[in-house]
């Protein structure tokens, strides 16, 4: 029987208020939860919900650690 591994590292809390940067755009929103889990908090990918997103946009996106920072 294999037993999954506990992350050596630590997420970004949920509830956190984080800044996101895809290419050229920039957003902010408040950290959902880990969508899923990588081996840093880099690559460990997060759902974010979105706090100013436009219609048509998706109200949660999905964000790798390394393009987020935690906002004020």
């Amino acid at each position: 029987m294999t037993t999954a591994k506990k992350a050596t590292f630590e997420t970004i809390p949920t509830g956190t208020k984080v800044t996101r940067h895809n290419r050229s755009a920039i957003g902010h929103g408040t950290v959902k939860g880990v969508h899923k889990e990588g081996t840093t908090a880099d690559n460990t990918m997060y759902s974010i919900t979105q706090n100013d997103h436009h219609p048509g946009e998706p109200a949660v996106v999905i964000h790798s650690g390394k393009a987020l920072t935690r906002s004020k």
